[in-house]
This record gives structure tokens, C-alpha cells and sequence, in this order.
């Protein structure tokens, strides 16, 4: 299943990953579209000097990567021992050293997700970070799966009485 990358709104100064209508929202999405969301949490000013926001989608989508080459260093594995290393820990997550560095595989994501198939979505201000961090993947040679910008402010049209031509206007 593939895996996308979520990046609330909020203006860069307020918004949340775990706010209950972003999390309405990534259900949603999630149901619809039958992909895992992951709902990024990223830092916001003022306690935080651009481009904070910024970096925090680089390093998300770099832990997205190491997801990837983990989940298949583990599938090639076949088994918990690596050169004789009980490659599990005791916290039951899997511990290997990739090209990244040490790093744990998130059993779940490896079990229902398909890290490999990473989908950026930006709603507000979170589409310019998911822009820039698809940028940085492209001119890095690690492109993410092109796509088009998602950001739908209002659900449905709804039209009032007065956006109707000609209404009280007597024209």
C-alpha cells in the first residue's frame, strides 16, 4: 500500500499533525484513496526560524527513504540474524546498518506500507513544503512519484443569494 507523506496547514505559525480536523482529514484521505497517511508534524514560527519547516520535511522524507531500504534489507534477510547479530532488539523493532547509518524499521509500516511508494500531500502551507521537498528529491536524484498539488480549501461550492446575477440589483 502506498505510503503519503501529509503536511497540515497553519501559515507556518499554528496548525497541527494531531489536531482532531487534520486528523478527520488524513482518515479521510486515507480511506478514500486506500493509502497509509502519516501526518507530519513539522516546527512552526515563531519559536522556530525559517526554513525549520523546511527541514523537517527533509529529514521526514530522508526517514521515509531509510523505511524503504530497511524494509527490503529485511525481506532479503529471511531471518533475525545478520553475521551471527540477533538483529531484533528487545524493544521488538529491527536494528540495521544501511547506508544511512544505524536505524529501526517500523514493523507496521513494513508489514502494510509500501515506503518505496512515497506521495507528498500539502494542504495550505504544508503544499509549499511538500513542493520543496519534492524539489530537493528531484535535484538529488531521489525523485518522489510526480503528482499534482492538493489543496482544497471548501468541500463544495455553495452559492448565496447574493453572488446570483441580478439578485436585488434590478438588472
Amino acid at each position: 500500500m502506498p505510503v503519503m507523506l501529509h503536511f497540515h496547514g497553519g501559515g507556518f505559525v499554528s496548525g497541527s499533525n494531531d489536531s482532531v480536523t487534520n486528523d478527520f482529514f488524513c482518515r479521510r484521505i486515507a480511506k478514500l484513496c486506500d493509502v497509509i497517511v502519516l501526518a507530519v508534524g513539522y516546527r512552526v514560527v515563531p519559536e522556530n526560524k525559517y526554513p525549520a519547516a523546511f527541514e523537517d520535511g527533509l529529514k521526514v522524507l530522508h526517514w521515509m527513504a531509510k523505511q524503504a531500504n530497511l524494509a527490503e534489507c529485511s525481506k532479503s534477510l529471511g531471518s533475525t540474524l545478520v553475521g551471527g547479530t540477533d538483529m531484533r532488539k528487545s524493544d521488538g523493532h529491527w536494528h540495521v546498518a544501511d547506508a544511512f547509518g544505524a536505524s529501526m524499521l517500523e514493523p507496521w509500516l513494513a508489514a502494510h506500507g509500501d515506503p518505496s511508494r512515497c506521495v507528498l500531500l500539502g494542504v495550505s502551507c504544508g503544499g509549499n513544503i511538500a513542493d520543496y521537498v519534492a524539489r530537493k528529491s528531484v535535484e538529488a536524484g531521489r525523485g518522489v512519484q510526480p503528482g499534482s498539488p492538493f489543496c482544497h480549501c471548501f468541500g463544495e461550492r455553495t452559492t448565496f443569494e447574493a453572488d446570483t446575477p441580478n439578485a436585488d440589483s434590478g438588472c
